[in-house]
């Protein structure tokens, strides 16, 4: 028998992260059946190693070694070597079957972004009008340049721009769970007000699936892009906001997501309450708490996750129709700009992004000559305009 004195809690690591070779769950397996006391540690380090995702499930895990000592420890009248032999490859199967209930509960909880990235129905620069679709099919187009849409607190009727009204009718508690899309195209704004009173500011080039009602346990809404939230306070029903790599969890708080998916890094900035941010993986996951006045950022390409004080007027007044900016690269103002406008700016060769940092207030006018000539003051630099693009080059 392989013994585990020393490398045990590695080895239910290893197991609980899904990587244990088939002798190393075997061992396992018979270091699990051989006492209660092993029984009792397994239970505790694989509580420490999976973040404590058996918690929930310890019922469960109960459930299952009663049964599986029902069936193969009472008194049966085996020879000593096959009964042995026997509970060594039961106890194997028991913990790969458990291994796979761990994953599966994971994939289930954590994973269940893939039900709104399944909804995900249109890409975003393909669209020129703001676009409402529901999960029945039915697809609005929202011409102005910034929309108004308001969900009525029963989840039956939407407003918009408080002129048209799309009555969804008699919904049932099962319609109201399904999910709606607002599509937000480069150069358009929008402002929405959830079934439960929580504002979202949503940015050009961003999108946000949510249910027309909340019913759940918890307040799901899915975000690709940019959107500020003003949530409304409820203790008893979390609002958790999920991106393609972050989940954020509040109870009632104000902040900023930017989480676009062609950019390397998710930032959330909090202006008041609280906001526990995390990463989405399970092995090596990270998780922090925000407090008013800092900005996590999560790097993709290292999963690295770090925290910062931040003044969160620079991070938020996009939704008040400007740009405040302290030391920001032109690259960085730049690709805000193009989204907004929903245009191509090019940098001429000769342009160091790294010699030039803005700061100032760039107001968002739809007059985009103004805009850009405000952008070259702050950065001492020309542009000019062919075609459909804008060039940007050195002054002198």
């Amino acid at each position: 028998m392989i013994r585990f004195s020393k490398n045990i809690k590695e080895a239910i690591t290893r197991y609980v992260h899904g990587s244990s070779s088939v002798d190393e769950l075997q061992a396992l397996g018979e270091w699990l059946s051989s006492s209660d006391e092993n029984k009792d540690k397994f239970r505790k380090l694989s509580i420490e190693a999976g973040d404590e995702l058996l918690k929930e499930n310890a019922p469960e895990v109960d459930a299952c070694w009663q049964n599986f000592y029902a069936q193969y420890l009472v008194e049966e009248k085996k020879p000593a070597r096959k009964m042995w032999l026997t509970l060594q490859r039961v106890a194997a199967i028991f913990v790969i079957a458990l291994t796979a209930g761990i994953v599966g509960w994971y994939q289930f909880s954590f994973n269940k972004t893939s039900e709104y990235e399944s909804f995900l129905a249109k890409d975003v620069e393909n669209v020129e009008d703001t676009r409402l679709i529901f999960e029945d099919g039915q697809d609005f187009a929202i011409a102005d340049s910034h929309s108004d849409i308001e969900i009525a607190a029963d989840g039956k009727s939407v407003a918009v721009n408080e002129q048209e009204r799309i009555d969804k009718g008699e919904a049932n508690q099962t319609d109201s769970e399904k999910l709606t899309q607002l599509i937000v195209p480069y150069g358009k704004t929008s402002k929405l007000v959830l079934a439960d009173g929580t504002n979202v500011w949503l940015n050009a080039g961003s999108r946000l699936i949510f249910p027309m009602s909340f019913k759940k346990k918890n307040r799901e809404v899915y975000l690709e892009g940019e959107a500020f939230f003003d949530v409304t306070h409820n203790e008893k029903q979390p609002f958790v906001v999920k991106t393609s790599d972050m989940h954020f969890r509040v109870l009632g708080t104000c902040f900023n997501i930017n989480s676009f998916s062609k950019n390397n890094k998710v930032e959330a900035v909090l202006v008041k309450g609280s906001l526990q941010v995390e990463n989405k993986a399970f092995i090596d996951k990270k998780q922090v708490v925000l407090v008013p006045g800092q900005k996590s950022e999560f790097v993709k390409s290292e999963e690295r996750l770090t925290v910062h004080e931040v003044n969160t007027k620079y991070y938020t007044s996009w939704k008040e129709g400007y740009l405040l900016m302290k030391k920001r690269s032109l690259s960085e103002v730049v690709s805000k700009l193009e989204n907004y406008y929903n245009l191509k700016v090019v940098m001429d060769e000769g342009i160091s992004d790294d010699a030039i940092s803005i700061s100032g207030k760039l107001v968002l006018s739809k007059n985009i000559e103004k805009v850009f000539g405000a952008l070259c003051d702050l950065s001492d630099l020309k542009y000019y305009t062919e075609g459909e693009k804008i060039y940007l080059k050195e002054a002198k």
